[in-house]
């Protein structure tokens, strides 16, 4: 477990961020690779 956080399973980078400690400096808005996480976790007919 890093920095003792239970993560849960999710997708959304945005919220997965939001659990790492305010020492961490990551702080961009992850939506637009949260899109690209699911699509690959996901593959299908891609347009």
């Amino acid at each position: 477990m890093l920095e003792e956080i239970d993560f849960p399973f999710t997708h959304d980078l945005n919220a997965l961020r939001n659990l790492l400690p305010d020492s961490w400096p990551v702080r961009a808005d992850l939506a637009d690779l949260t899109g690209w996480a699911v699509l690959a976790r996901y593959p299908g007919e891609w347009p």
